[in-house]
């Protein structure tokens, strides 16, 4: 049987250096004090002496995929992360204003990203299965069900045709809380791990024994064909539901082309 070969066009590559604009946007958020969900919604100064933490780069990369009511407020706990160009200069950016690289770092972190993301767009998908929460907390939780984050079915539409995918699990965990998932740093199961992890972090080591009611599954897509120029849906299904996320048109890695 002949392999069956798929050409991605110039526009899923990586350009061959970091997106100068975009660094700097990361090293000035670098420099931010941390703010929490609601000090972001409100436009209220952070109350907090620590610097931003490193999921205020993902910007327009990040969109919220589903929510989870905790009893009096929904909360976002399922996102569809695109690891663009200008996405992967924010967070060169960031970690070189926090760790103070030598002059030749960034590109060279940028080269080990280009080769390890290759020339196909990558999605990382974030879902969870939390328990469902009574009102101001009066009863018991209703332990969740895993199929809606287990069996499911992931494609891309774009420009009106839908696009199959190829995907993989990164890492799974269950929790006492969400807050602990939520602390995962998921990057540092994939490929990337030495480009994307910060220095001084305290290396994550995954629990032994996993208890609790708080489930979450980070998972590795591409496009099996080229996505095209144009604004790009994520679409994941599962036996009762259909998340999406659009993103807008990608990095064009040669627009004059």
């Amino acid at each position: 049987m002949i392999p069956f070969i798929v050409a991605f066009s110039s526009a899923t590559a990586f350009p061959s250096e970091p997106i100068t604009s975009e660094v700097e946007l990361g090293r000035k958020i670098a420099m931010r004090r941390d703010q929490n969900n609601w000090e972001r919604r409100i436009d209220f100064p952070p109350t907090t002496a620590e610097l931003a933490k490193i999921d205020e780069v993902y910007r327009d990369d990040r969109i919220v995929l589903g929510t989870w009511n905790e009893g009096v407020r929904d909360l976002d706990v399922e996102w569809a992360i695109r690891l663009s160009p200008p996405l992967m200069s924010r967070w060169c950016g960031f970690l070189e204003a926090r760790e103070l690289w030598p002059t030749n770092e960034l590109n060279t972190r940028w080269n080990s990203i280009s080769n390890g993301l290759g020339r196909k767009p990558v999605y990382v998908i974030i879902l969870s299965a939390f328990p469902k929460k009574t009102v101001f907390g009066l009863g018991d939780d209703q332990k969740p069900t895993l199929d809606e984050i287990e069996e499911v079915r992931i494609v891309f539409e774009s420009n009106g045709r839908l696009i199959e995918s190829s995907s993989f699990e990164i890492y799974r965990q269950r929790a006492k809380t969400r807050s602990e998932l939520d602390q995962v740093p998921w990057w540092t199961f994939t490929r990337l791990s030495n480009e994307l992890t910060q220095k001084f972090e305290k290396p994550f080591e995954p629990p032994i024994i996993q208890r609790g009611n708080y489930y979450r599954i980070w998972r590795w897509v591409t496009p099996n064909e080229d996505l095209g120029t144009g604004p790009v849906t994520i679409k994941i299904a599962s036996r009762r539901k259909i998340r999406s996320a659009t993103f807008g048109p990608p990095f064009l890695s040669n627009p004059g082309t």
